[in-house]
């Protein structure tokens, strides 16, 4: 929408820097104000809808996607909330592991948005 930006990830919890490409300048984006733990680890940038959009793992069975609606006011609007039930299946590189040692893989056909 105009935004011509370069958005970088920081080792912070708070907030990413974006370089205004116009120019050049650096703005530190604050990241969406969200009730559940944000870490570098847990989140990735994408653009959606000619959009900045922030997609957080919460957790295996959980993920909100938030999209930047004003980048000067830095104004998160959160789009999407995906719970998933999980299905225990086997290691694709050895069957034989114990239960415990199995992973977890949404069903998506049980996908909630």
């Amino acid at each position: 929408m105009g935004r011509s930006c370069i958005d970088r990830y920081v080792s912070s919890c708070e907030f990413i820097i974006s370089t205004d490409v116009s120019d050049e300048r650096f703005i530190r984006t604050r990241l969406p104000d969200s009730e559940k733990k944000i870490c570098k680890g847990n989140y990735a940038l994408i653009v959606m809808d000619g959009c900045l959009s922030f997609v957080h793992t919460i957790s295996f069975k959980e993920i909100d996607v938030w999209i930047l609606k004003d980048f000067h006011g830095q104004v998160w609007l959160k789009k999407h909330s995906i719970v998933t039930q999980s299905a225990k299946y086997p290691p694709l590189m050895d069957s034989s592991f114990p239960r415990e040692c199995q992973n977890d893989l949404p069903d998506l056909r049980r996908l909630v948005v």
